[in-house]
């Protein structure tokens, strides 16, 4: 028997996240296990990149594991994860997934020494190859846990929770790595994988609609070339899923905070703490701010916020990189993501409501590559910008770069 609500109205705002929580238990339970998967995530980032420059004495060899956390992600969800979301239950994905990546976190305890650091970058691949398959399978199984009526807020809260474990997540990580050592930060992420197991093997309402059996036994190479034909033939799916080209061009300044904290507003480390605050405060306030004020429902209405979002975005990029001190970094970077956010946000749910179920995990698969290969591409290239003429032309190309990008994709659409 499902537990999904089917009561319609949820107030706005924090409460209606609130009320969200306590009256559908599938989904309150599906959230809690990614809520500490996220947490024990950025405490691995922390300690990692800590221990790599460390060993390494190379500052650029974060850089490495920064990529690593996402080209096996894209690699992975064009080719495998997406017809495995739609082939396979996705509780047990999930599951199996996160357990995985569990044995996969505990390897970072053999890294002890420089002829030892190729572990740290494998380990860092299989978890982005695993998370490959647990970010689709969720967004893809969340329509099927919420109402309709609950998407927008669900998307809401899901972005909020990102935020609040990324600025939360990084504090703690960085506490636990600095007072009980890099090894526990390590063994906590890999409990918090395990964990997150714990708690979707507990939801008993279903995560994917009835299928048929030609639709399950399809091999996968089939239900890929099927996921790449929908997009193909849907111009609303086609379009939200595009949108992931443009909205991360600007976010190659994220990888400058670090140069702007030390060479530009001259305050050592704890700018970069700011600017990284900065950005988790920006994604947990954009959609709750538009959540609390518009309760956005409508298709026209989250077109907008889209559109508004990518504009919004670029502007605070080009702030940030126009700055010259922490206080205008802070408040430039929380703008750009308060819009990054939204676009987010608000495009999931309407690819969610729009992809039928049989292809939705395709469809987030896809959407998640296409963020994936634009935020790598753009993070090479302005560090390579940045490298040659310094962190502001950097950071400045990347903003104007986003913001064209974002223009275009509001022209091209804007018929739709």
């Amino acid at each position: 028997m499902s537990t999904v609500s089917t009561t319609s109205s949820l107030p706005r705002g924090l409460r209606g996240y609130g009320v969200l929580l306590s009256r559908n238990a599938a989904y309150r339970t599906l959230w809690a296990g990614s809520l500490v998967s996220q947490m024990g995530d950025w405490f691995n980032t922390i300690a990692l990149l800590g221990l790599l420059v460390e060993l390494t004495g190379n500052p650029g060899s974060a850089s490495l594991a920064l990529v690593l956390q996402t080209l096996p992600l894209a690699f992975a969800g064009l080719f495998l994860s997406g017809p495995v979301v739609d082939r396979f239950d996705r509780r047990r994905v999930l599951v199996v997934a996160n357990l995985a990546r569990g044995a996969v976190g505990l390897s970072y305890l053999m890294v002890r020494d420089p002829s030892t650091v190729w572990l740290a970058y494998l380990a860092t691949a299989g978890l982005s190859f695993g998370a490959a398959f647990v970010q689709p399978a969720l967004l893809a199984a969340t329509p099927n846990l919420v109402t309709p009526e609950e998407l927008p807020t669900a998307n809401a809260l899901n972005q909020s929770t990102f935020a609040t474990t990324l600025f939360l997540g990084s504090f703690l990580g960085g506490v636990v790595a600095q007072a009980l050592g890099r090894e526990t930060a390590f063994v906590l992420n890999a409990l918090s994988f395990w964990a997150s197991a714990l708690f979707i093997s507990r939801v008993r309402a279903p995560f994917s609609s009835a299928r048929d059996h030609a639709a399950t036994s399809a091999t996968t190479l089939r239900l890929l070339v099927e996921g790449v034909q929908y997009l193909a033939r849907n111009v609303t799916a086609r379009t939200y899923v595009s949108v992931k080209l443009a909205q991360p061009i600007s976010f190659g300044a994220i990888s400058l905070f670090s140069a702007y904290a030390l060479f530009v507003y001259d305050v050592g480390d704890i700018g970069t703490s700011w600017l990284y605050a900065a950005r988790g405060l920006g994604a947990f306030f954009g959609p709750l701010l538009v959540n609390t004020l518009l309760a956005p429902d409508r298709r026209d209405v989250l077109r907008w916020l889209v559109k508004g979002g990518l504009l919004v975005n670029a502007a605070g990029y080009t702030l940030f990189a126009l700055s010259t001190h922490l206080w205008q970094g802070v408040l430039s970077v929380l703008l750009a993501h308060l819009g990054a956010a939204c676009v987010w946000t608000f495009s999931t749910v309407i690819l969610q409501a729009s992809t039928p179920d049989h292809y939705r995990g395709r469809v987030m698969a896809l959407d998640s590559v296409t963020f994936s290969v634009a935020y790598s591409a753009s993070v090479l290239v302005t560090g390579a910008i940045a490298a040659a003429f310094g962190p502001q032309v950097g950071a400045l190309a990347a903003a104007l770069s986003g913001g064209a990008c974002g223009l275009l994709w509001i022209i091209a659409t804007w018929k739709l």
